[in-house]
């Protein structure tokens, strides 16, 4: 028994975050949904979910390691859903609105990869709507949708990330592997191939 507490108590000091890690391992990311915004072939053996930012600098990078590893890869689905961190980065929220209402027009994948290729101009609302024009979307239903507020897709992937108890993005899961931070395209093409 003493044995056990002391390794208990050597674990405990070198890796604190050893109890949040193990506790954090037992909740499980919700299943794909039609709702869900999917890259790559539906029937892909190995699925990445990503909870992302958009003015998020690390959710940027992660976005476009992403999007490499599907170019590469027809063995990997990509699920992206939205978890903005108000907090932090007071424009996530509208941004992700906006490529909810993208969805609508069915660009949301080339509204996702504007927003992170100008992730330093949204400092204002105004580039939502410019985005919107460059991608030849119908702007009138656009801006209607952005008044709209939170779309209930947006507040469901909202809901489950508050569940899953993702503070921090991006946080992806691999196969329901979960994962914290922008990983390096080599661990990510490694993650995968497993």
């Amino acid at each position: 028994m003493s044995i056990a507490v002391n390794v208990l108590f050597v674990l405990s000091r070198n890796k604190p975050d050893l109890w949040q890690d193990l506790r954090l391992s037992f909740k499980r990311v919700t299943a794909v949904c039609r709702t869900d915004h999917v890259r790559g072939s539906p029937q892909a053996p190995r699925t990445i979910i990503e909870y992302s930012d958009y003015q998020c600098p690390y959710s940027k990078k992660m976005h476009f390691e992403l999007k490499k590893l599907l170019s590469e890869n027809s063995r990997v689905r990509w699920v992206f859903r939205n978890r903005p961190l108000e907090s932090l980065h007071p424009l996530a929220r509208q941004a992700a609105i906006a490529a909810e209402c993208a969805d609508l027009q069915g660009k949301f994948w080339d509204y996702s990869d504007a927003l992170f290729s100008d992730q330093a101009d949204l400092q204002s609302g105004t580039s939502f709507e410019e985005i919107a024009r460059r991608l030849e979307m119908n702007v009138v239903e656009f801006d209607e949708c952005l008044k709209n507020g939170d779309p209930e897709n947006l507040r469901r992937q909202r809901s489950e990330a508050t569940a899953l108890e993702i503070n921090m993005t991006p946080t992806i899961f691999v196969d329901g592997k979960r994962f914290t931070g922008v990983m390096p395209y080599s661990d990510l093409l490694d993650s995968v191939e497993k």
